[in-house]
Order: structure tokens, then C-alpha cells, then sequence
């Protein structure tokens, strides 16, 4: 029997703009996990096919405030209200300086995995 397995996993290029334009809130990737961990299921197993497909592409920010909840993703909402707080301001420049009429433009990243067993 076999089997065949589609996945859709976030890229590891995604928002890689964050980290310039607001050093403050987001870091610099340094590695690439996402792409080392599927590198490492596809030898560790024994599939009879195996492909990672890089998909890029430009989504956009449509206000300062999604950038801080990007930036606080997954923590208490006292996180979010100090972020805000903090780097409001900056964020609000920055946007205004950087963004455009659809919003702020940064990379939508997604590793596509198609195989089988």
C-alpha cells in the first residue's frame, strides 16, 4: 500500500524584512530550523519520494499594530500592552516610512512537502 502525505509548513524566510526594520522587537535568523528539521525527517525515514518545495511571496501588514502582534505572538496580552507602550511610536514611524497604500510589504514564506511511503 502506498501511502501518499501532503504538508504545508511555515518557511523559514518568512518576515525576514521584521528584523531591520524593527531590531527592537524582532531577531535576526541566523539559522534555518523548519528547513533542518524536514532535511532530517526525509533521511530518517524511509520514503519512497520526498520533496520540499520553497514557496516566497509578499503579504502585507495593513497596520502598526499587526506588526506588534507579530511581534508578540503567543504571549500574555500584559506582553502585547508593554510592547505597545514601549515601541508604539517607533513602529508607527517606521510603518508610515516603509509601508504603502496595501499595507507593509514583508515575505510570506511556506515549505511545501509532498511524498510518499
Amino acid at each position: 500500500m502506498v501511502v501518499f502525505f501532503f504538508g504545508l509548513h511555515p518557511g523559514d524566510e518568512a518576515g525576514k524584512e521584521l528584523a531591520d526594520l524593527f531590531p527592537n522587537l524582532f531577531e535576526k535568523k541566523t539559522d534555518w530550523p523548519v528547513i533542518h528539521k524536514l532535511n532530517e525527517i526525509r533521511t530518517s525515514i524511509p520514503f519512497a519520494s520526498f520533496q520540499i518545495e520553497t514557496k516566497n511571496t509578499i503579504e502585507y501588514l495593513h497596520s502598526p499594530i499587526d506588526v506588534l502582534k507579530m511581534a508578540c505572538f503567543g504571549q500574555v496580552d500584559s506582553v502585547f500592552k508593554a510592547a505597545k507602550q514601549v515601541y508604539g511610536n517607533e513602529v508607527k514611524r517606521v510603518f508610515a516610512k516603509k509601508g504603502g497604500e496595501t499595507g507593509l510589504p514583508i515575505t510570506y514564506a511556506r515549505y511545501l512537502v509532498r511524498g510518499s511511503k
